[in-house]
Formats: structure tokens, C-alpha cells, sequence
């Protein structure tokens, strides 16, 4: 085969996996990918994920706190106002995490970003939850390279914006001893005591701001970043309210 024919062949395998991922999302989980349609490497499952995407606006990004660094964009409509009720969704999973909001744009561009640069360009932090909602029927079952092409699972996300939330100033706290707890009704669930250190926090968000560059995309002003699960990933347990709090940064809150 060509390296013409080679590169069409990729194509229509990552076009023929975005479009059962895009089905998933409209008619429920599927068993697996189609034959032949789960990539082959990390490259092609971010192609898989852009494809999947298309030209949604993003609300944020998700990237994971250890390397070697996965990550995924989130698209705008996947950001839930603080309190709001959670769409119908098939068996979710709830996350307590910190998300790190970007302050100035961190734009594509063939140097790499330094530290310095990207501490430059974040603003203060928050607590945050993820909803995992895989599009696979059993997301453990799947490759690793599936699940990445799937968004790492992502379902939606929401901060917390209440009064007092979240700490402009932040690089100096010890974010892998800050407290985080769960409620549903006013009852405690779930509580968590550790979670990704402050320099994890930091070397995740350099290594997802030349890989957003890498991909064309790069960092913009305004959009979140969460940054590994504290508390979960966890299945609601039923109909509530549900709060997370971590210490120092106030809580967000949804509805199911």
C-alpha cells in the first residue's frame, strides 16, 4: 500500500470511529468500536477525539495529574452552570477535582512552552466536578487508546462560582493536602484527604499547553482546566443534591 493509500486508509478508520462515538453520544453506549476503527496509537485517537468535535467551541480541557500525560478538550456545551440539573445520562460517575482557569491565551506556535511562561499565563483555581459517561456499555473493557479517543470518558463538567470560591493565588499551596468531601442531601458520601500535589498540577498544565499548541489548538483565556479526581470517579447513588467542597477553594453543586 502507498503512503497515499496508507494515510486515506487512517483516515477513514478515524472518520468511521468518530462517527460510532457521535451515534453513541445520540442512541447509547456501543459494545465497542467498529472492526478495524480503534486507533493505533495516540495520534490517531486525538485525531479521533477532533473529529469528534469539529468546530464546537471549547469550554476546557481534562488532562491527567501522572505521567506520561493523557489529555482531551471539552467542548463548550459540556460545561454545566454551578447547581445546575444533569442532563439524562446513562449510569454517570461523579469526579471531585481542581480546575485551573486560563488567564491569557497560550496560542499554537512551533517553540515549546516553558514553565515560566505557562505559570505566567494561569489564573486562580477552583473546586470542580467531572461526570464520567463513557460512550462504550463497559468503558473498563475497552483499549486504552479507546478510551482516549472517547474524551477519557468525559461527560460534563461544572465550578464552583459561589461566593469566597476558588484562590487566585495558588502555586504556593499544598493542593495535595487539601480535604475534599462529597454530599448528597446534606449527607456526607465521599471524602478524599489527598489528591495531585501542587507540582503534579503544574507540570500536567505545561505538558497540556504544548500539546494543545501541538495540536493546533492551543490554550485560550477563559477556559478550565480539571486536573485529576480527588474524590471518584464514583457512581451517583440516586435522585439528590450533590455538593463538593474542598477546603480553602468553597464547594460546586449539582442536581440529579
Amino acid at each position: 500500500m502507498g503512503r497515499q493509500a496508507e494515510g486515506e486508509f487512517a483516515m477513514d478508520r478515524i472518520a468511521m470511529a468518530a462517527a460510532a462515538l457521535t451515534a453513541a453520544e445520540r442512541e447509547g453506549p456501543i459494545a465497542a468500536l467498529p472492526e478495524g476503527a480503534v486507533p493505533a496509537d495516540e495520534a490517531a485517537a486525538y485525531a479521533v477525539q477532533d473529529a469528534v468535535l469539529g468546530d464546537d467551541a471549547l469550554s476546557g480541557w481534562k488532562a491527567t495529574p501522572t505521567a506520561p500525560h493523557i489529555g482531551a478538550p471539552i467542548g463548550a456545551g459540556r460545561l454545566l452552570a454551578d447547581g445546575a440539573t444533569l442532563p439524562p445520562m446513562i449510569a454517570p460517575e461523579v469526579e471531585v477535582e481542581i480546575a485551573v482557569t486560563i488567564a491569557r491565551d497560550l496560542p499554537p506556535r512551533t517553540a515549546p512552552y516553558t514553565r515560566d511562561e505557562v505559570l505566567a499565563a494561569l489564573g486562580g483555581i477552583r473546586a470542580a466536578f467531572e461526570i464520567i459517561r463513557s460512550r462504550y456499555a463497559d468503558r473498563r473493557a475497552m483499549p486504552k487508546l479507546a478510551t482516549l479517543a472517547d474524551a477519557m470518558s468525559h461527560g460534563a463538567f461544572g465550578l464552583g462560582t459561589g461566593k469566597g470560591a476558588g484562590a487566585a493565588d495558588w502555586i504556593g499551596l499544598d493542593l495535595g493536602r487539601m480535604p475534599a468531601v462529597l454530599w448528597r442531601d446534606g449527607a456526607e458520601i465521599a471524602r478524599a484527604t489527598t489528591g495531585p500535589t501542587t507540582e503534579e498540577t503544574v507540570s500536567e498544565l505545561v505538558w497540556l499547553a504544548n500539546h494543545a499548541s501541538e495540536r493546533g489548538r492551543g490554550l485560550r483565556a477563559g477556559q478550565a482546566v480539571i486536573t485529576g479526581a480527588r474524590v471518584g470517579p464514583m457512581p451517583l447513588p440516586g435522585p439528590g443534591r450533590y455538593v463538593a467542597r474542598i477546603e480553602g477553594l468553597g464547594e460546586v453543586a449539582l442536581t440529579l
